[in-house]
């Protein structure tokens, strides 16, 4: 049961995060379908993050996915708090005109 409650927060933080990251969704379609591929189809017990395959239940990697998930949203809420700090013009950051940073576009 932790390990699909484990993909179900997995997935959409690994859509979240290449979904900003790179400004488009293609990112998260060519990564997810390879998990995908190799998951299910080929049995790859390393990359199974719902733990379908009983040797990647009984090696834990459902909690490396956690981890994994966590490590991504911080650096999500990094590079959030990044662009805030750089948008708000505080100290430590200089704005110039030629400076662009990427804004985020949410019409994926």
């Amino acid at each position: 049961m932790l390990a699909w409650i484990a993909a179900v927060f997995f997935i959409p933080t690994l859509a979240l995060v290449l979904g900003v990251w790179s400004g488009s969704r293609r990112a998260f379609e060519v990564i997810y379908t390879s998990l995908w591929y190799l998951r299910p189809l080929n049995g790859v017990p390393v990359l199974d993050y719902i733990c379908i395959v009983p040797a990647s239940l009984e090696r834990g990697i459902w909690q490396w996915v956690i981890i994994t998930a966590f490590a991504l949203l911080l650096a999500l809420f990094g590079r959030f708090r990044r662009q805030v700090r750089w948008w708000s013009g505080q100290k430590g950051t200089q704005r110039s005109a030629t400076r662009t940073e990427p804004h985020l576009n949410w019409n994926l």
